[in-house]
């Protein structure tokens, strides 16, 4: 019976019957200072004291830096130094054809319950090299206040995660971590949801780490002795740069391209943050955000309860872009269907 209701599900979603989950207001070009920002990779943060964050990886000057742009909303980003680069990174063995210091790729920031902010991302020696993609290695950044010139590379994530990765490389697998979210826990422990890869076929697995300390030991979610994939029982998409959103009373929702290049953001929900279901796409036409835009990057939400809604940033694709391939919008969206009630749990 469960087997036929996803059928269902499927095919509804499948004949654009489904409402979709969120309603889009107008988009606009995101300009801090000024200036149009077109980056790849970037998360959402609540400011400390109010307002957002917006958090991104982007090389500059020829190193790779995380830079985290405060403002009032959206509209009012200011530009800043960059937090850290990848100068700070240690213990990386790769070879790096040729370039000094490593790339830093699919960065997501958090800040903690006590101030502490940590960058989860992906180092590696190149994007692509003679068209053949290269190694994607998890790295942990912290600082104890997210400040300019306070951060470190902690390493990978340890545990179980490192002993995989380390088998990977002794097979020579090009092993791809596509980053992920990471949620501090009421309980204190932590879980980063991010997408797993360690060069096995099928592409890449949407797994679930859990530990006690940013520092590790991490360990995966399991079933049955396996490592869980949280996509087994959705519909067949990529679900590529995957992303969990805690919408609060509303649950868990995961958000991820289709295919690549990614013509729709598919969605699916979950009360206990590990079995979603599917439900109508997030975002279905970039020509919506980019007039004469096909595919686009990626989606990420803000999740605000005292208003219950989102901010939202995209990126669509510019053909023949260069540099500015990837120009992020905005926008605030508004859930199509009544807010839960708190008193009866996710």
């Amino acid at each position: 019976m469960r087997f036929l209701l996803l059928l269902a599900c499927v095919a509804a979603l499948a004949a654009g019957d489904a409402k979709a989950p969120i309603a889009w207001g107008a988009w606009a070009a995101l300009t801090p200072g000024g200036k149009p920002l077109a980056v790849s990779y970037y998360n959402l943060l609540a400011g400390q004291s109010g307002g957002v964050e917006l958090w991104c990886d982007a090389n500059v000057n020829g190193t790779d830096m995380v830079i985290g742009l405060p403002g009032p909303d959206l509209a009012g980003l200011q530009r800043t130094m960059p937090r850290f680069g990848a100068d700070i990174v240690r213990g990386y063995d790769a070879d790096l054809l040729g370039r000094k210091t490593p790339i830093i790729s699919r960065s997501a920031a958090a800040r903690l319950k006590d101030g502490r902010h940590v960058v989860i991302a992906a180092i590696g020696p190149e994007y692509g090299a003679g068209g053949k993609l290269t190694e994607l290695y998890p790295a942990v950044f912290t600082s104890p206040d997210g400040t300019t010139g306070s951060w470190k590379h902690l390493g990978t994530l340890a545990g179980e995660p490192e002993r995989e990765l380390v088998a990977a490389r002794k097979g020579k697998q090009a092993f791809r971590f596509e980053g992920g979210s990471l949620f501090e826990r009421p309980d204190g422990t932590f879980a980063l949801y991010c997408g797993w890869n360690p060069g096995q076929p099928g592409g890449s697995r949407l797994a679930l780490l859990t530990a006690k300390a940013i520092e590790g030991p991490w360990a995966f979610h399991r079933t049955g002795g396996k490592l869980t994939d949280l996509t087994t029982r959705l519909p067949a998409s990529g679900w590529l740069f995957p992303a969990v959103y805690d919408l609060g009373p509303r649950g868990f929702m995961l958000a991820g391209g289709e295919k690549w290049p990614p013509t729709r953001i598919d969605a699916a929900i979950s009360k206990d943050g590990l079995a979603f279901t599917p439900i109508a796409p997030l975002l279905t036409d970039a020509g919506t955000i980019l007039a004469g835009s096909a595919s686009l990057k990626s989606i990420r939400l803000l999740y605000r309860p005292e208003t219950d809604d989102v901010l939202a940033v995209a990126n669509p694709h510019r053909k023949g872009g260069g540099d500015a391939m990837y120009p992020l919008f905005w926008t605030t969206g508004t859930f199509t269907t009544a807010k839960p009630d708190p008193a009866k749990g996710r």
